[in-house]
């Protein structure tokens, strides 16, 4: 419902996401990646696997993307009123002079403490001495790389993937070409096009005849991209530009390098053909190994997906055990813990969703087996708790040392607010505070301009000093 909620508003404020935004995101998955690129044929058979078609999946994460982006203007906008603005101004750059005496608090943890003033505090402070509340868990892991197993394929499929992915293997013939384009519109006269025709024509003549094509695109071409540059379009792959020019420039040689005038939707175009890059890449040997492991890798997460949905059915059927489901599929029944709500330092214990899976309503008051938790991609487990160990407030004997040091310190900072008092009280009958403070061998620290931002001071110390009156008649 907040998700439906969310989408209307964010539809009615004219929210949205560009196409170009969309593919950068969807690329920038490492799902979809073969050596660190995009890979199409990858995407498509990700997707296939999980009944989705690119359609519906672009479709989900456009609405996940437009539903993220009405929260995020809210919480990255606001309003202040002038008034506001000067206020805070004025209140954030206020500084403060000031002197102050530390009367230190030093325990001596040679100072004997009675046994009552041990038991009281122990029973004052309970919640300084609870043990973490902590379980221990049953684990089943499934992992698509440890299902293992010999996957039998001919050399027939694999040549027919090489054939299909030759993209990712092969690097297309390239051609360095330069054109003049004579600009007509599919509109324009019949006059028109036929005029710029035949000064396409002409432009041929002259370049054949030897006159130099950049000066001649850089004169004629009507192309604002790359007439200034000679006419220079760069290195061109198939697929690059329309049919009639492809074509066109593909059948040019070296020792035939200017073509006859080529019509487009954009106009006539004269080419010049400038140097031809072979193709390159791996032939289907070299690329076999590469083809053999990912076809190994999609039928290890086939079987791992079949597995999966089998491991829930088993589940499923009796959601309190994990013994049925390891005995069918041959796994171990693994355990780990104990550990608290934050977690642990290595293992699964360290995994922030096994944790919240842990110590969810389904798994820890109800006893059930928890929904798969994915740990990596083809990788996850289903948790049982096996033990659930409360949070207890912890015998005295097991705490008794920082007990005792609790004591110490908080007999030292009594101690050490009497002395304050001592010389708060002097102070204000109207001895001076370096006086005072010379006699009980104490330091007068001085601090000129801390702010109420400044890390200089110990923050309480800073925000009673920000608290205190300016002075005046009354003293300081």
């Amino acid at each position: 419902i907040n998700e439906e909620l969310l989408s209307q508003v964010a539809l009615d404020a004219g929210l949205e996401v560009a196409d170009e935004t969309l593919a950068a995101t969807i690329r920038s998955y490492g799902v979809f990646e073969v050596d660190g690129e995009f890979n199409v044929d990858v995407y498509q058979q990700r997707l296939a696997a999980q009944g989705l078609t690119p359609q519906q999946f672009e479709l989900d994460v456009r609405a996940s993307m437009v539903l993220d982006q009405f929260p995020t203007a809210i919480a990255t906008s606001a309003i202040a009123t002038r008034t506001e603005i000067e206020e805070y101004a004025r209140l954030q750059d206020q500084t403060r002079a000031f002197s102050s005496v530390l009367i230190a608090a030093q325990p001596d943890p040679d100072k004997a403490v009675d046994e009552e003033a041990v038991v009281a505090w122990y029973e004052a402070n309970p919640q300084s001495y609870m043990s973490e509340e902590q379980v221990s868990i049953e684990y089943l892991e499934l992992e698509a790389s440890a299902i293992g197993g010999a996957v039998e394929v001919d050399e027939d499929q694999l040549k027919a993937r090489f054939e299909e992915q030759q993209g990712r293997f092969i690097t297309p013939e390239s051609r360095l070409a330069s054109h003049i384009l004579i600009e007509v519109t599919p509109e324009a006269p019949q006059a028109d096009s036929d005029a710029a025709e035949q000064l396409a024509r002409e432009l041929v003549g002259r370049a054949r005849g030897g006159e130099e094509f950049a000066a001649l695109a850089t004169e004629y071409s009507q192309d604002l991209g790359s007439a200034s540059e000679g006419g220079d379009l760069g290195w061109i792959e198939p697929g690059y530009m329309v049919q009639s020019f492809e074509d066109s420039l593909y059948e040019l040689g070296m020792q035939n390098p200017i073509s006859d005038p080529v019509k487009t939707r954009f106009g006539w175009h004269v080419i010049q053909l400038r140097e031809i890059r072979a193709s390159e890449g791996m032939t289907f040997t070299e690329a076999r190994e590469i083809l053999l492991a990912e076809y190994q890798a999609e039928e290890d997460e086939r079987r791992f997906i079949e597995q999966a949905d089998r491991m829930i059915d088993i589940i499923y059927e009796d959601p309190t055990t994990l013994d049925a489901a390891a005995d069918e599929l041959g796994l171990e029944v693994q355990e780990a813990g104990p550990f608290g709500r934050l977690g642990g330092m290595d293992g699964l214990a360290a995994n922030p969703e096994v944790v919240k899976a842990a110590f969810s309503e389904l798994v820890l008051a109800q006893g059930s087996v928890s929904d798969p938790v994915d740990i990596g991609t083809n990788h996850m487990v289903l948790i049982l708790v096996k033990e659930h160990l409360p949070q207890a407030l912890k015998p005295l004997d097991d705490v008794r040392g920082q007990v005792l040091a609790s004591v110490q310190q908080q007999q030292a900072m009594d101690a050490a607010s009497a002395a304050a008092e001592g010389l708060l009280t002097r102070i204000q009958a109207g001895e001076s505070l370096a006086d005072v403070a010379a006699e009980q061998a104490l330091e007068v620290t001085s601090y000129d301009s801390p702010t109420r931002t400044g890390r200089e001071l110990d923050t309480r110390l800073r925000d009673e000093v920000f608290l205190m009156s300016a002075p005046g008649e009354d003293g300081p």
